[in-house]
């Protein structure tokens, strides 16, 4: 009977310890002390963009939604965030510009920062949602395992019509509903973004270097009622992380870092098996200058 007891109670604290990560936001991320996150050799995420040192791009965004079709996702609370999983394919391609060859990735989920962890011209902004994928073929794969994709939110005031699908869904763990990720952009515009592309590490341990990251700007509208949303889970939460938000603390950038430039991005409508869907990226390499 004790050795039965004993084995339900190791059973029971290891599904705790799985549950809750081993590591917190207390300080940033400055006491991880583990994995790739003390590993100067490479980039570390996130970094504050700086276009005044010669690194991004101002380029048009087009955006045209012929087909408002939704994706099935599951919310999961993890606690230091929460993610969208998604659950259906949902698949975009990398198209070339001139000679550079095009790439394919899968979008796999979604997740959200309070204040953001990626900054403009040193600008902390007060919410960043972050899109991560997996490529499946193309130039890039070479490069990079995953991508992830960083917008970031200006509180403005205006509704986001992409929070809006959802928040007032995530009342329970492992809910499913639908979105539809066009809903981030205004309608048949035509404007012009600056973007700014990198190779780093994941911003959350272990830190792994791996991802091909683009950040957009300017940022999207939140309103201050969907912005409440969020900080009440992280930023004004005095329980979790003493109130100071699920942020890594922004990173030095290093000499070799590995910066793109992006010319051109056009999002259509999502994917089934049988559609093509295509976010479009003109990307080409540019050395950084010394």
């Amino acid at each position: 009977m004790t050795y039965r007891l004993l084995g339900i109670l190791s059973l029971f604290f290891a599904l705790v310890s799985a549950a809750v990560p081993f590591w917190n936001y207390n300080k940033g991320g400055k006491d991880w002390n583990f994995g790739g996150c003390t590993d100067t050799s490479v980039q570390q995420a996130p970094i504050s963009v700086d276009y005044r040192k010669g690194r991004g791009f101002t380029a048009p965004f087009y955006f045209f939604p012929r087909f408002h079709k939704s994706t099935e996702v599951e919310y999961v609370d993890l606690e230091w965030t929460f993610r969208l999983k998604m659950l259906e394919e949902y698949i975009y391609t990398v198209i070339p510009f001139t000679i550079y060859h095009g790439s394919t990735f899968k979008l796999q989920y979604i997740e959200f920062h309070a204040p953001s962890e990626h900054r403009l011209m040193g600008k902390e902004y007060p919410l960043e949602m972050q899109m991560y994928g997996n490529y499946t073929e193309g130039v890039d794969k070479h490069i990079c395992k995953e991508i992830a994709i960083s917008f970031l939110f200006e509180n403005n005031g205006k509704t986001n019509p992409f929070l809006s699908q959802f928040l007032h869904k995530l009342t329970r763990n492992n809910t499913k509903f639908n979105v539809t990720l066009e809903t981030l952009f205004q309608i048949d515009s035509v404007t012009k973004y600056h973007f700014y592309g990198y190779k780093g590490s994941r911003t959350v341990p272990y830190c792994d270097y791996i991802l091909c990251w683009y950040i957009i700007d300017p940022p999207m509208d939140i309103s201050d009622a969907q912005l409440k949303e969020f900080n009440k889970r992280w930023k004004d939460n005095k329980r979790f992380a003493e109130g100071r938000g699920n942020n890594r603390e922004v990173q030095e950038m290093i000499e070799t870092a590995t910066v793109y430039t992006l010319s051109l991005i056009h999002i259509s409508e999502p994917t089934r098996q049988a559609e093509i869907s295509y976010a479009v990226f003109c990307l080409k390499k540019k050395k950084k200058k010394k």
